[in-house]
């Protein structure tokens, strides 16, 4: 089944009007029952084969600028408080960034950009008052194959009045976008692996080796998938063909019936953001300390080893202070903005 993915951050203004549209769209137009709710995402069927997804990476404890970001919302929560983080998220895993204005940019809007920027997506800027606005959005995902968007803006707090607004013309967008895909088989070219379904969490060995997967085999799927182990199980029994299921071998998941063994060495890094003379704690999942038990008494005697959830989790915790390091993946210092001290 072919997706088109949209993602928002979860903030108010912007994020949160078009969050609020698309539900308020779909539960108008569609029958309950072709409405699939976690709480990560919404999945819109809209035909025999053809959904529209929506979800998007939040901070931790799901903050907002008013709170906590409504629970009604599908977001991942990631394992840092730090915004930055989830912006770099959003934009990462999205094709194309459409961004909303009506004056000048917040810091969170222009921190996407630079982002978008840095990564090479698409970026498309609108402001509400242009002219032809929503046939404007609709040349650009049709003639940039935009088929997983990141939608940004300002906060209400430095715009009043942007939340509703944005709401109004992300609606009218939807239902253009809508009609669109379901009539023109050639609006959008889709991947040809739409979902990739992983053991989260972000930043963590199954989520790095996933990834690699993908590289090699060249593949770029539209929507990547956080999933505990139940679920993928259940999801790689009922899976479509244009789906990856990444399940780690175990005991009671070693006889099914249509499976790839994939073995992959990931090395493990030490990550920090201060130098390693400074380390006081290592933090990181049982496994990886254990794994690296002789290294660490061979060359950190005195820190203190604190075990986390995941190597995700360690290195959020090392972004608090320079005197605490992770062992985690590669791909942690990229998502956390740490530094790689050794392998």
């Amino acid at each position: 089944m072919n997706t088109f993915v949209i993602y928002t951050g979860g903030q108010t203004g912007v994020d949160e009007g078009a969050i609020e549209a698309v539900i308020e769209f779909f539960h108008e137009k569609l029958h309950q029952s072709y409405i699939n709710k976690t709480k990560y995402e919404y999945i819109f069927k809209v035909s025999n084969t053809l959904s529209i997804i929506l979800s998007g990476f939040c901070p931790k404890n799901r903050t907002c600028e008013t709170g906590r970001i409504s629970p009604s919302y599908p977001m991942f929560e990631v394992e840092s408080d730090d915004y930055k983080f989830r912006t770099a998220l959003n934009v990462r895993f999205t094709k194309g960034l459409l961004v909303f204005s009506r004056d000048k940019q917040d810091e969170g809007t222009i921190e996407a950009i630079r982002v978008a920027k840095i990564m090479r997506r698409e970026i498309l800027e609108v402001h509400f008052s242009d002219d032809n606005l929503l046939d404007n959005i609709l040349n650009w995902i049709k003639d940039k194959n935009i088929y997983s968007v990141n939608i940004a803006g300002p906060r209400e707090s430095k715009c009043e009045g942007i939340t509703s607004q944005t709401k109004y013309i992300i609606k009218k967008l939807i239902k253009k976008l809508y009609n669109n895909l379901l009539n023109n088989n050639n609006f959008i070219k889709y991947p040809n692996v739409n979902t990739l379904y992983v053991l989260g969490p972000l930043g963590s060995f199954s989520y790095e080796l996933a990834t690699k997967i993908c590289e090699a085999l060249n593949i770029k799927p539209s929507f990547i998938s956080i999933s505990t182990l139940d679920e993928l199980y259940e999801i790689s029994r009922l899976k479509d063909n244009d789906s990856i299921v990444l399940i780690p071998k175990t005991d009671k998941y070693k006889n099914s019936k249509e499976h790839l063994t994939i073995t992959f060495n990931t090395p493990y890094y030490l990550l920090s953001s201060g130098s390693i003379c400074d380390i006081e704690a290592i933090h990181s999942h049982p496994v990886a300390l254990k794994s690296c038990k002789v290294w660490l008494e061979t060359n950190f005697p005195r820190a203190k080893l604190v075990e986390e959830s995941s190597t995700s989790a360690a290195a959020a915790e090392a972004t608090f202070s320079p005197t605490r390091a992770s062992i985690s993946s590669r791909t942690c210092a990229e998502i956390y903005g740490l530094e790689i001290l050794q392998e």
